[in-house]
């Protein structure tokens, strides 16, 4: 539905969705129009951000408060204005049944022949490319930066026939390095001319190189026990029996030869995590969230609590609208801002400030090296 159907409606009725909520006012070159062309504006940086992939309609709750100006019959807007969209949770919002407005679009992506691979430290071979499921030849069709990890594809054809080309790696991931040791011992003994048996044991030990593994990493300590045996003789039982089949007639004796193979695996896990073999799911080692209290950019002024009037009067002061100057009445008075450091150099030639205006500690800078005197910096 490109269109809302209420003729009765002077401000919505015969106009596209997109031309109600503001967002076609240009004409195909570009130009004002007051008609628009029933296309969206794309506008870079005003109406569309491409990098992020965003679409910014230019009104303020364009299905909330915008949409609902538009309307004359409050019985009518409230079939469309979806408010709690914006002053809701989004379970709240889908339960409503005004979750009615669909946006649809299609994006094109510019191609480049280089591919970030998104790792570093790759081994040497164990990058493959394919076209269209057709394995490509390194240095003929791609090379590979197995350093930075990018592939660089320098067959134009491949690039130009818009064919899907597929990357798949093995990466050896700089955080995730074990030192491992791999021993094995193979044993062999022949009880006759016809009989031999052998034995196998391989050893395999991880170490990390913290404590603290996650899930799915836990470094292994297993071993494997290996039994086989081997048996071979002549048999002229069988020679004779075969002779006997019609038309067959055969001039070198039979043999029979057995072979037979065992394995055992024993696993465990490294010493390095415990007896129990302790892993993490999560430690929690990043979960804390700084706030510079020097960077004023990042402030906001708080709003004020709702549904408190004992304690915040005035919320209900301005229940009507929140959009006046009342709304903030007995708010705390509050300043942030920087002081350029560079006012208070003796070599500054703009500002002149007198040395009691330059030692004033309200506004003066004040040093690292002036609060822990006996700290040692590193150089940089």
């Amino acid at each position: 539905m490109r269109q809302l159907a209420e003729p009765n409606e002077p401000n919505i009725a015969n106009k596209s969705i997109i031309r109600v909520l503001n967002a076609d006012n240009l004409n195909t070159s570009g130009d004002a129009s007051p008609y628009g062309d029933g296309i969206f504006d794309y506008v870079e940086g005003i109406t569309v951000n491409s990098q992020t992939g965003r679409i910014i309609l230019p009104s303020v709750e364009p299905f909330g408060r915008y949409l609902e100006s538009k309307f004359q019959s409050a019985t009518t807007a409230s079939k469309y204005v979806f408010k709690e969209l914006y002053d809701s949770t989004k379970t709240v919002a889908l339960a409503q049944g005004k979750n009615k407005f669909k946006l649809k679009g299609s994006y094109q992506s510019s191609s480049g022949s280089e591919i970030s691979l998104n790792a570093v430290n790759i081994p040497q071979g164990s990058v493959k490319v394919t076209a269209g499921g057709t394995e490509l030849v390194e240095n003929q069709d791609y090379t590979v930066d197995y350093n930075l990890g990018r592939v660089k594809i320098i067959n134009t054809s491949v690039l130009n026939s818009a064919t899907p080309i597929k990357v798949s790696l093995e990466s050896n991931s700089l955080f995730s390095v074990q030192s491992k040791t791999l021993m094995g011992s193979r044993f062999d003994y022949k009880i006759s001319k016809d009989f031999a048996i052998g034995g196998t044991v391989l050893h395999l030990n991880e170490r990390p190189i913290t404590r603290k593994v996650n899930i799915g990493d836990e470094p292994i300590s297993n071993t494997m026990l290996g039994f086989d045996g081997t048996y071979r003789t002549k048999s002229r039982f069988i020679t004779k029996m075969i002779d006997k089949i019609p038309f067959i007639n055969t001039k070198e004796m039979s043999s029979v030869s057995l072979n037979g193979e065992f394995a055992y695996l024993i696993p465990r896990h490294s010493k390095a995590i415990g007896k129990k073999g302790n892993a993490y799911i999560d430690n929690f080692e990043g979960t804390q969230s700084t706030i510079p209290l020097n960077i004023a950019g990042q402030w906001s002024i708080a709003s004020v609590p709702r549904f408190q009037s004992t304690l915040f009067p005035e919320f209900d002061y301005v229940a009507s609208t929140h959009d006046t100057l009342g709304y903030g009445y007995n708010r705390a008075k509050i300043a942030w801002y920087n002081v350029d450091p560079t006012a208070f150099y003796r070599s500054n030639s703009t500002v002149s400030l007198s040395a009691a205006e330059r030692s004033n500690h309200n506004v003066r800078q004040i040093s690292e090296k002036e609060l822990f005197p006996k700290r040692q910096y590193s150089n940089g």
